[in-house]
Formats: structure tokens, sequence, C-alpha cells
């Protein structure tokens, strides 16, 4: 039988996945993203993307200042918008990083099938994993901003995927080839390179390490060596944006400066939502020129006042962000018109009638956000059932619950906001086709 015969649904679905995501990509204006000093996020990746391909050290560009050598992100997505536009006019750039994005996200869907498959033995698992990211609406519209989350969860389930591939390579057969370690040196890497996508990610590879030493725990020294490797790796690379700011900047920095900042927007009562506000409110202690250690010595004893004086309401205001952001789909807020959930508080409370109904219904892009809600909220829902099938397989469901448990983790101390948690969509559907596999087929011998 051909690869083509035997892999038949998953080409079907991944060529669903790359035309619908051409499709809605195709009508995105983007002409935000050259906004002359405009002030969003797609602006200053565009930018500063721009800034730092240049070689230039500083500059104005469209009318946003920007300053490579006090840069507070990690530089991989950077690059991949900023290189296109050196060698495209700028707007056929931006159009090339969306046809780009479409084909991550298209190839999210395949990693989904390869992992899910492994975790549940099962390509009909791998199958639903694939076909449930390739229509989920959130995956597909994340694809049209010229934001860091396609290519984060791009890197990230790379990672996944190489590293499930070498543990049922070792584990499942007596696999003993020249380069049988491969795999999870390659797992390393893509691991560096989410980091260096997303700073959040930077010590989510640690787990993946005990998950390492977890599967050869009655051979605890290998796995112990092999751990090593896995983090070595992962450290070489990104150590890469440390030397390059290190040998050009006399800077050290490890990925990202804005680990502080983060915590500190986490802990303040009183947020902020952008740069210059953060700044506004660190005054009087410093001045708009604020150098970074200083910043970053009056966020750390602003945290601690605050922790210190309300011990039980920082805890209780990082609860409630973290369930509020768990339970808004990532995308939604993104979109014009008044919320899905105040609409059904609305009608549920005030205007429970035919008439309320009619209006919640024909509120402002309700299926779409119906749908996006169905999708976050179903994977959860079978994600649960599919942990439960895989209880007594903790070498299985650790990998996917692994990045779910890091990123809430990690996220009760930073800012916790829909866009940062939404990776975990990719690891609560992985456990989702488990669970719907085995709902469909548990009265079939199939």
């Amino acid at each position: 039988m051909s690869f083509f015969q035997s892999h038949r649904w998953l080409l079907l679905i991944l060529l669903v996945a790359l035309g619908l995501r051409l499709y809605v990509a195709a009508g995105r204006d983007i002409q935000t993203a050259f906004m002359v000093g405009g002030g969003g996020d797609e602006v200053w990746y565009m930018n500063n993307g721009w800034g730092l391909v240049s070689g230039q050290i500083r500059g104005v560009i469209r009318g946003q200042a920007f300053e490579i050598e006090a840069l507070p992100s990690p530089p991989v997505y950077l690059l991949i918008v900023g290189i296109p536009q050196f060698l495209l006019p700028e707007h056929d750039a931006a159009r090339f990083v969306l046809i780009l994005q479409t084909i991550m996200g298209t190839t999210i869907c395949f990693f989904a099938y390869g992992i899910a498959h492994r975790i549940a033995n099962d390509n009909r698992a791998g199958l639903i994993a694939a076909a449930a990211l390739a229509i989920s609406p959130a995956f597909i519209i994340t694809g049209t901003y010229l934001l860091t989350e396609t290519t984060a969860i791009f890197f990230l389930s790379a990672g996944l995927w190489a590293y499930t591939e070498w543990v049922n390579k070792n584990l499942s057969t007596d696999y003993r080839g020249e380069f049988r370690h491969s795999l999870l040196l390659i797992a390393g890497i893509l691991l560096g390179l989410a980091t260096l996508t997303r700073a959040a990610f930077i010590l989510f590879p640690a787990l993946v390490a005990l998950h390492l030493v977890w599967i050869y725990r009655r051979q605890w020294r290998r796995g112990i060596l092999l751990a090593l490797l896995l983090l070595l790796v992962y450290g070489a690379t990104i150590s890469t944006w440390t030397a390059y700011n290190f040998v050009r900047f006399n800077r050290f920095i490890v990925v990202s400066n804005q680990f502080m900042p983060a915590v500190w927007r986490g802990a303040v009562a009183d947020d902020a939502s952008t740069p210059q506000e953060m700044d506004a409110m660190l005054l009087p202690d410093c001045t708009e020129n604020c150098s970074q250690p200083l910043a970053d010595e009056i966020y750390s004893q602003q945290v601690t006042t605050t922790i210190t004086a309300d011990l039980a309401g920082y805890i209780q205001r990082r609860l409630n962000e973290m369930l509020n952001a768990s339970s808004i789909p990532y995308g939604t807020q993104e979109m014009p018109g008044e919320s899905l959930r105040e609409l059904l508080r609305l009608w549920l409370t005030e205007d429970f009638s035919w008439q309320g109904f009619l209006r919640l219904v024909n509120g402002d892009y309700f299926w779409l956000k119906l749908a996006m809600y169905g999708f976050h909220y179903g994977g959860i829902l079978f994600g649960l059932v599919g942990l439960w099938h895989l209880r007594r397989r903790p070498d299985l469901w650790m990998i996917p619950m692994s990045l779910i448990i890091y990123t809430h983790g990690i996220h009760l101390v930073l800012l916790a906001l829909p866009r940062y948690l939404f990776p975990t969509q990719v690891c609560w559907w992985l456990l989702a086709a488990v669970g719907i596999k085995h709902l469909l087929y548990r009265r079939s011998n199939l």
C-alpha cells in the first residue's frame, strides 16, 4: 500500500487545514500592521523586526523608534517578520509571513496527528486531533495575526512531536541506530526556538527532562544523562541570543528582560496595558529613561510590598486572573461587539424571551464566537476524558499534560491572558482525541 493510500485521510485533513487558513489569510487587511506611529503589537513586531535585520542599533521606521540593544523580546519572530521586509515590498512581505504562518498552522495539525497517534497507539486518535485543529476557528484566525502565537505553537508542537517519536522508538523497540538520539537533540533545538519566540516557555524543557528521568526510572543513570543531554542542547540554543547581546552590546540577557515586569503586572492591583502606562506607574521612583537594572529593582520592591501587605489579596487576584484567562477562548475578545458571555448573561437575567434570544443569536459574530467557545471547552472536557482513559499510563499523558501544567503554573506568577494560555489548547486536543476515540469505539472491537 502506498503512502498516499495509507495516509489519505490525514492528507485530506491537511489540505482542508491549508485551504481554510489560506482563505481567511487572503481576506486579512494588512494595512494596520504598517500604521505610521501605531502602537499595536503587530506594528511593534514589524518595525522592530525591520530594525533587528537592518543591522542598525537604533533608528526610526514608520514613525516608531526602535533600539536593538534594548530589545525586550527574543529574536525568532522578529527575524521571521524582519527578513521578508528586506526581500519584498512591505505589503508583499506581510503577505509572505501570513502564507508562512498558514503552512506552520497546517504543520501543527500534522504534529498533533503524530503525537496523539503515539500516546493512544491508534491512528484514529491522531486523525481526530488533526481534524479538530484543522477546523478550529481560533487556530485558523490566529494565523492571520502578525503575532508570535502560531510560530511559538509550531516550534512547541514540533519539539513535543520529536520527543514523543524518540520516546516511542527508544522504549517500544530495541532501537540502536547510529543516530538513535538525533530526535532528542532535535527536540531540544525546537524547544529552544519556541523559547526564543515566546520567553515564558524558558523553564518548560525542565519538565520534559523530568519526564525523561521518569520513563527511565529503572535505569536512572541513563535517564539523568539523557535529560542532561536534552537540557544541554536546549541551553546551547537559547544561549545564542545571550551571546549575540553580550558580544555586540556587552549586555547580559537570558531570552528576555521582561520576566520581572510580567511578575509586577500580575501582582499590582492597578494593572497597566502598555509599556508607557507601566513606566508612568513606576514614577516617581523611576524616570522615563530609567535603566533596566534600576527598573527591575523597583519592580521587585513594589511586588514585595504588594505581596507582604496583602498576601491573601494577591493570591485571590492571581487565581481570579487565571480563572478569567482560562475561561475565555483566545480570539473572541479581539472581535467587535459585546462578548458572548455578556450577551448570554443579559438574555438569562434581563430579557429571557424569544425576542431576547433573537438579539442574542444576531449579535456580532455570534456563531463564530459560539464555535470558538465550543472548541475551547470541548477540548478541555474531552481532554479530561482522555486523561482518565490514560490514567494508568503516566508515561503517555504526562507529555501533553506537562505543557498544560507548566503554562498555567508559570502564569499564576506572571500576567495571565487568554493569549498566553492559548498554546495549551493543542495539548487539550491531544488528550481530547484520545477521549473521543475511546467514547466512539469503546463498544467496538475495531
